[in-house]
């Protein structure tokens, strides 16, 4: 159990989190040995995690409450006496709040880093009421220490009347409707649950959970593949015949497999990539793949049958699994033609019904949820009419599908 800080206007704050304490334990005692060796007034100098983080919580806090500020931290058995905390201040000084800011988004990294929920929930509380006041860099919006490029923000509208979004704090608003969408962890969330239909609910806890180990089985399934597997997603990146200064939606990007296979195409520094799916714990693990791109890509929690975005906005829209059990399959690949710009290539990808009825109605992982899925899906069916150079192709032996058109000039 760990209290973690204490406020002078006498509210105290106690967060108990029996596994996260366990494991800041654990770091703790792994870095005893050099800490007993460090004189205490050389504390904020250890490299230890533990410390480090530590350090930004204590500088963190007095920078952003300001006057009459205590804080205090406990770690039950270990019983550790840390070193005082820094000189109260009587304000913030604005030369300060930059520095601020940044001990803030690095006191975030520390606490996800360590996994410590209660640190997590402690930096929260500390920046929720102040972070927003705070001068941010003229080209970009920081959370989470991963940049979100402003011009890529512009981008997003309001799923529910597409009405322009401002920035407020770590919030998008509509200002005109009254709606507030977050942004978590550098994702902006333009989700309504109640919007949901059962498909998608369905398939978004689904993929929920398959997050924590689908990189890993892509890797497995790609050494039984043979490589082959590898293979596809590279067509499909060819497919795309991306060039530079092309703005690129990618519906369903998942954890980004299909990114390192983009970017062999094309340096995907020179163009807008948008990745947009249903799963909140599938972008967390797309943003490793994108980070180096972050100045030109976007991350957004949506439904593809509600995009968040103008018409006529992106040259290219992909789409590469999971619309075979969307609810309406059709309205998303309608609203795919929506925000494409005039000749714009559209392609959808996706496994046949082969796949479904021999693969995820049996293995026990997936079975749960595919086994009332339909499979009488016909991806033609979808597509809507006075669209230009329609193709469907099955490849890898009937396993899979590739349907591409265009969106017509006029």
């Amino acid at each position: 159990i760990a209290m973690l800080f204490r406020r002078a206007n006498s509210v105290a704050v106690q967060i108990q989190t029996k596994k996260s304490c366990a494991k800041y334990d654990r770091l703790l005692g792994a870095g005893a040995g050099r800490v007993k060796a460090k004189s205490p007034v050389a504390w904020e100098n250890i490299e230890h995690p533990t410390y480090t983080l530590l350090h930004y919580l204590r500088r963190s806090a007095d920078a952003c409450c300001g006057a009459g500020e205590s804080f205090a931290v406990n770690f039950g058995d270990n019983r550790r006496d840390l070193p005082d905390t820094l000189p109260r201040r009587k304000a913030v000084l604005k030369t300060r709040a930059v520095q601020t800011l940044r001990d803030c988004r690095v006191l975030s990294n520390c606490a996800k880093r360590l996994e410590c929920g209660a640190f997590t929930a402690a930096f929260d509380l500390l920046t929720r009421s102040t972070t927003s006041a705070l001068p941010s860099p003229s080209n970009c919006v920081h959370f989470d220490a991963m940049p979100v490029s402003a011009k890529m923000l512009s981008l997003l509208r309001d799923p529910l009347g597409l009405d322009p979004l401002e920035l407020d704090g770590d919030y998008l608003v509509n200002r005109a409707a009254q709606r507030r969408y977050p942004i978590i962890e550098s994702i902006p969330v333009l989700l309504e649950p109640a919007g949901l239909g059962p498909q998608n609910r369905k398939f978004q806890r689904m993929y929920d959970w398959m997050s924590y180990g689908y990189d890993f089985a892509m890797k497995v399934g790609g050494v039984f593949s043979g490589g082959k597997l590898a293979k596809l997603r590279r067509l499909l990146a060819t497919k795309l015949a991306l060039k530079q200064g092309d703005r690129c939606l990618y519906t369903s990007i998942g954890t980004g497999a299909d990114v390192p296979y983009l970017a062999e195409q094309v340096p995907l520094e020179s163009v807008e990539l948008v990745g947009l799916d249903l799963s909140l714990n599938m972008l967390r693990r797309c943003k490793a793949k994108i980070r180096p791109y972050e100045n030109t890509s976007l991350l957004v929690q949506a439904n593809a049958e509600r995009l968040p975005f103008a018409d006529r906005t992106f040259d290219v829209v992909f789409h590469v699994g999971g619309i075979n059990f969307f609810d309406q399959p059709a309205v998303a690949v309608r609203e795919m033609v929506r925000v494409a710009r005039a000749g714009a290539l559209i392609l959808i990808a996706d496994e046949t019904k082969v796949v479904v009825e021999k693969n995820y109605q049996r293995s026990p992982f997936t079975r749960a949820y595919f086994k009332d899925a339909p499979t009488d899906f016909s991806p033609r069916d979808w597509v809507p009419p006075g669209v230009c150079n329609p193709v469907y192709e099955e490849v890898w032996k009937g396993k899979g599908y590739i349907l591409t058109f265009n969106v017509p000039v006029s």
